[in-house]
This record gives structure tokens, sequence and C-alpha cells, in this order.
């Protein structure tokens, strides 16, 4: 998280001397200076501030190599066992790091000397790079290294199943999902009330619970601001063990960007969304045919836990509402209408799903029927009888679409007798 400025009272714009002067006002009585001589004796050298800084930190570099020294509030410390544990799913792109005590004795910071990573922040090489909607070819390839890599890094955690107090997530979940239904403007309803009702898919037999990080921000993973290439994730104060799919949101960061008027999807966001699941899919071994319901569940409730509060000046978690300034209601608006929008099937989409209904119908006669979900969503049948009606589909011939097509990402289908 960050710390920001308003210029319009709508669009947040960062600045350094405000997130630090914001940290040393309103967290701690130990001062920025007092931070600075601690951290220039334990590198035997000077230091500078990063130019990135976090809401609930302070972090300088120096020495040689380069190395970082952050000073954390109790409110953000770090779970040094999760911690580990990241090193060990994730391997280089988690930095090493060592505590080393406190400062202070009123409201006291946590210092940590914590390995540089190559690279520099997404947000950083996006503002060096420049984007817009329409990717240029250099920009496409760019973004397109950032997505595979992303979704090599969530592989690592599906791959790594943790143990999970599943009782105590699921309840603090429904909770959270009934004071949205509650407080968020009544637009939003519709879809709480959808993933109240599918809640219990993520705490199913089979499904993985993983360590998720907390803020998988733009400011929170490093780039190669050449290659686009994934070179780091930082900041696990926030990290976890929850079901999988709840840090997906994240994945939302990579395929638009942010600008003064709102929130924009890339053109080819369809593309780089579908590039990312067939790299996921390869990286696990699986289909996900059984669980993709289950994981766009997660994504969404991740997307509204995360948009849907924000932290008020003393710390405390709060609800949204409609006269709230700046890009969080903007953005849940934003995410949450995108549902809405792909709840039509596209026609790529229709034709995987007829290819595969006529052939588990008249090949696969051994096997039960299929029931088709589109992004987490059911495939409606009378809307697939409908299709084949306008298109000329008859129910005892097989259907293969012309150009042959791969099936989209977005499509997933489970035979009945597995549900």
């Amino acid at each position: 998280m960050s710390n920001q400025s308003q210029t319009d009272n709508s669009i947040p714009v960062y600045t350094i001397d405000a997130s630090i002067s914001a940290l040393f006002t309103s967290h701690t009585t130990t001062t920025q200076g007092e931070c600075d001589k601690r951290a220039t004796s334990l590198l035997s050298a000077p230091v500078t501030p990063v130019p990135i800084q976090g809401a609930f930190s302070y972090t300088v570099v120096g020495g040689s190599p380069p190395r970082l020294v952050q000073f954390r509030c109790s409110e953000s410390d770090i779970d040094m066992n999760l911690l580990h544990l990241a090193r060990s799913i994730h391997g280089g792109l988690v930095a090493s790091t060592i505590s080393h005590g406190h400062i202070g004795r009123c409201q006291p910071l946590s210092i940590y000397i914590i390995e540089r990573l190559p690279g520099i922040t997404y947000m950083e090489s996006c503002l060096t790079n420049g984007v817009t909607a329409a990717l240029s070819p250099q920009q496409s390839q760019r973004q397109k290294n950032t997505v595979i890599d992303f979704a090599r890094f969530f592989a690592a955690s599906w791959k790594a199943p943790q143990p999970m107090e599943a009782r105590s997530v699921q309840d603090s979940f429904m909770s959270k999902l009934q004071l949205l239904a509650q407080k968020l403007p009544s637009r939003f309803f519709d879809s709480v009330e959808e993933l109240s009702n599918n809640l219990s898919l993520l705490f199913s037999e089979g499904y993985p619970a993983v360590l998720t990080h907390g803020d998988l921000c733009e400011m929170n993973f490093l780039v190669d601001p050449e290659t686009g290439h994934l070179t780091g994730v930082i900041d696990w104060a926030e990290a976890g063990i929850l079901p999988f799919g709840c840090a997906l949101w994240g994945l939302e960061n990579i395929l638009g960007f942010m600008d003064r008027r709102g929130w924009h999807y890339f053109d080819s966001y369809q593309e780089l969304e579908d590039l990312f699941w067939r790299s996921f899919k390869d990286s696990v071994g699986e289909t996900l045919d059984g669980t993709w319901r289950a994981i766009q569940v997660a994504r969404r409730i991740g997307i509204l836990f995360r948009y849907g509060f924000r932290w008020d000046e003393a710390l405390r978690e709060r609800i949204i509402v409609e006269n709230d300034s700046g890009m969080k209601l903007r953005q849940c608006r934003t995410r949450v209408s995108q549902w809405g929008k792909d709840k039509n099937v596209k026609p790529q989409e229709m034709e995987a799903i007829v290819q595969e209904r006529q052939k588990r119908r008249l090949v696969e006669t051994d096997k039960g029927p299929l029931v088709f979900e589109v992004r987490g969503g059911p495939a409606e049948p009378q809307k697939i009888g409908w299709w084949m009606n306008q298109h000329d589909v008859a129910e005892s011939f097989l259907y293969a679409p012309s150009p042959a097509a791969s099936t989209p990402s977005t499509v997933g289908c489970h035979t009945i007798s597995d549900s």
C-alpha cells in the first residue's frame, strides 16, 4: 500500500515526501533522522530513501552491494515464518530478509535488512515505458512476458498447498461479504450475493489453500524494464494461508492501466488473460476443469475485498461508500461491471462448448453429460441449444469450428457426476 496526495479530490498522486511525512507524523514517534542514522550504522554506509515508499514502512538503500533497510509499523510487521515459506516456494523472487530488532520506545518500528532484488516496480516500469490501451509490438511483448511470469508465480503456490484454518477463514469471508452486502452501494448487491452463495466452493475437498500475497499491487512486484520479466515480489507483510485465487485481483493490474480518467483494460486484455491461464495450466499440469468455477469465485472475492474496503486514518479497515473520493470506488465499480460484460458468451467460447458437448454426447458415450462454465458462471443449456439452432448444428452430428481453434481459457467444464 502507498500513501498518496490528492490534486482534484478524485485522482490520487503519489509523492515520496508526502508518503514519508505521513508515516512519521501518524504512526510513530521515531523520526526519519533517527531511522537514517540507524540504517547508516547497520550498513556502514550512507543511505537514501527508495523512490516508492509504503504506507506503513520507511525504506532506505545503501552499501555495496546495495541493501535495503526497512522500518515497519507494528500494524504491518513481517511474519518471518511466512516469509521463509515464500522463499521456499518462489525462490529468488523473494528477498532474503533479516530482522534487526526495533527502534523507538513509543510506537516502535521493526527493523529489517533486506536483499535488494533486481528490476524496478511494475508501476515505475509503466511510467518509464508508457502505456496506452493499444499496445505497440514492443509493449505487447513486454506485457506478455510479465503475464507469463505472473502465471508461473501463481502456479508455484498452487503446487505447494498448505494447511489452513478453514472454518475461521470461511467465517471471516462470510462476515466480510455480509458487511459488503449491507454497506456497499446497492448496485453491488447482486454480485456480493452471488459470491456468498458460492463461497463454500473455496472450502470444498480438493481445492487448495496456498500461501497468498495480501497486497499484490503495482508497487509490490518488480520487473525488468526492458523485457517485462518478473524479477521479484516484495512486501509480504499481509501474506496468509487462504484458498487459491484470492490474490488474483493482482492479475487485473497487468491487464490494463490507470490514468487520470480512470481504469482502462488494454485492447488485448482478453488475449493477455488467455495467455495467463494457458501458462498457468502448463505450469501446474492440470486442466482445472473441476476447479475453474471455484477459482473465479476466489478471484472475484479477492477483487471485492481489495476494492470494497479502504484504510482510514486510524488504520481501521472500513467499507467504501458512495461519496468516497479517490479511485477505490471507481476501481470496484469498473471491475465488478466487467463481470456483467463477461456473462455474455463470446462466439469462440460457444464454438468450443458445442464442440465438446457434441463430442461427449456422440463419442464419449460411456461418460456422463458435461456442464459448462464461462468465467466462473454457468453456460445455460438453453443458450447452447439456441446457438446450435441458429448455426444449423444438428444434435446428431459432431461439430468442428472452422478455422480450428484452441479452447479459450475462460471455458471450463465438468461431468455432472463429478460435481
